[in-house]
């Protein structure tokens, strides 16, 4: 088995990283990581998930803490750096949330309450770690979803379908400070340099679950290969995503709320 692993601890709790790291290590794992960056806006998350990705480490472990799952713009980052870990393991959930209390599972963002919860307070949980990477969980979205861009050319979300094409897709954000202001289609996993949109529109307003969320759209048909890319300025605390959206569909077209904080 390979035990490479990428620890993210969220606060710079130096005994807490030295304990945690020290046991894994006597177990045989080799520990990479970093102290976490509060910089969303910015994607900071995004060089922690590029060393990932370059060191070939399998899991990602976090050690959480109440203070640091307190802030919305650490649980935003840490959704992003899921779904790109989810994105690259496909039907498994490789990530693993180490902490001290049961009640700090309860603040994790959606996505992350999914994952291998492990209490480092209760006795031989080392031995439940390296079940936990023997045999991951099962975990399937129904379709796909990644975060790129940089501090230059901003934050982009890629989304696309799984299986069958999508004859169109609406993408919505909610936040208050959080807007769309480009969309593209292109090639799956790399922003397209161009792309022509089938009739395209802008500021929709669709009410989900009791929340309102304002929309872009285009009825491209989009299969496995091909993508959504949409470009979100601010952080939104929630996305809609809805597959085979018609403006005259009504309520019969499928929505996924993705929950990022």
């Amino acid at each position: 088995m390979d035990k490479r692993i990428w620890v993210s601890a969220l606060s710079k709790n130096a005994d807490q990283i030295r304990l945690i790291t020290e046991s894994l290590r006597d177990y045989g794992f080799n520990c990479q990581g970093h102290i976490w960056l509060d910089d969303a806006p910015k994607l900071a998350w995004r060089s922690a998930y590029d060393e990932l990705i370059h060191e070939q480490c399998q899991h990602w472990v976090m050690l959480a803490d109440d203070e640091s799952l307190k802030c919305a713009s650490i649980r935003y980052g840490l959704s992003l750096m899921a779904y790109a870990m989810l994105r690259d393991k496909p039907d498994k959930m490789p990530i693993v949330v180490l902490a001290e209390k049961q009640e700090t599972f309860d603040l994790l963002p959606p996505i992350l309450r999914k994952s291998q919860l492990i209490l480092t307070s209760q006795n031989g949980w080392e031995a439940k770690f390296v079940a936990a990477t023997i045999k991951p969980k099962l975990f399937n979205l129904p379709y796909r979803i990644n975060t790129m861009g940089d501090a230059n050319i901003g934050q982009w979300f890629e989304i696309g379908s799984k299986l069958e094409p999508w004859h169109g897709i609406a993408f919505g954000i909610a936040g208050l400070d959080a807007v769309i202001d480009f969309q593209g289609v292109g090639p799956a996993g790399a922003l397209p340099d161009k792309s022509i949109l089938e009739y395209p529109m802008e500021g929709i307003k669709m009410d989900v679950g009791g929340t309102t969320f304002t929309g872009w759209a285009v009825s491209n048909v989009l299969d496995t290969n091909l993508s959504y890319y949409v470009r979100v300025r601010g952080l939104p605390d929630q996305l809609l995503l809805m597959p085979g959206f018609k403006p005259d569909a009504g309520n019969d077209t499928e929505a996924y709320i993705v929950a990022l904080t």
